[in-house]
């Protein structure tokens, strides 16, 4: 039998066993991720603490809250299907107020923080999620003191750094997000002021307990 008649045969029976096989030997598991996981989006938190807590000098707040923009950025790794990396950067604005109960002493306390969030996400489904996200944040803040006698801040406004640990669920519906949970916080800063002749220094000091409220889009 020539070479090419040998070929020729060959492969016949080679496409007929093809055809024969069933058509699950050539099926392969095609994974189908989230578009979410590549885009960017945007968060809005809000948060004010479930417990008292004094700003500086024994005065606790009357009113306190907390405000934050997060920016996430896509996911650098491929997701898996259980446990993600969660990423976020926030420029956060927290504002408190006080006074004695007399009146004779007010405080003010505000300050502004450049944050970076990093912890995980536990994605049960594509749409629910557990989200436990460490933090840290530095930035700048002001004390201003009210009072009979006349209080001189040294500097405009002073350092203060904080870290904490928020833990929340998110729901997603369609391109936006929502979620509330909880954060533990502590914050310091300390400030100056030139009271009568001498020099006073001021601390503040927080650990507190917050509770939370988030919504999102994904853009």
């Amino acid at each position: 039998m020539s070479f090419g008649r040998k070929v020729l045969i060959a492969t016949v029976l080679g496409v007929s066993f093809l055809g024969a096989m069933p058509a699950q030997a050539f099926e392969t598991d095609v994974v189908v991720l989230p578009k979410s996981i590549y885009r960017s989006s945007l968060e809005l938190h809000v948060s004010v603490p479930m417990v008292d807590e004094e700003i500086a000098g024994g005065i606790e707040y009357d009113t306190a809250y907390t405000g934050e923009l997060v920016w996430r950025p896509p996911h650098p790794f491929p997701p898996r299907d259980l446990i993600n990396l969660h990423i976020g950067i926030g420029l956060a604005g927290t504002y408190q107020d006080g006074e004695l109960d007399d009146g004779t002493r007010v405080l003010e306390y505000t300050a502004g923080t450049l944050r970076y969030h990093l912890g995980a996400d536990f994605d049960f489904t594509q749409n629910l999620r557990v989200v436990v996200a460490p933090f840290i944040g530095l930035g700048l803040s002001r004390l201003d003191i009210t009072q009979q006698e006349e209080v001189l801040p040294v500097d405009e406004v002073d350092l203060v750094w904080e870290a904490g640990l928020r833990v929340g669920g998110e729901v997603t519906f369609g391109n936006f997000t929502i979620g509330a949970g909880g954060i533990a916080r502590v914050l310091n800063s300390k400030h100056d002021f030139i009271v009568g002749s001498g020099l006073v220094e001021a601390t503040v000091e927080q650990d507190t307990i917050e509770a939370y409220g988030m919504i999102g889009w994904t853009f």
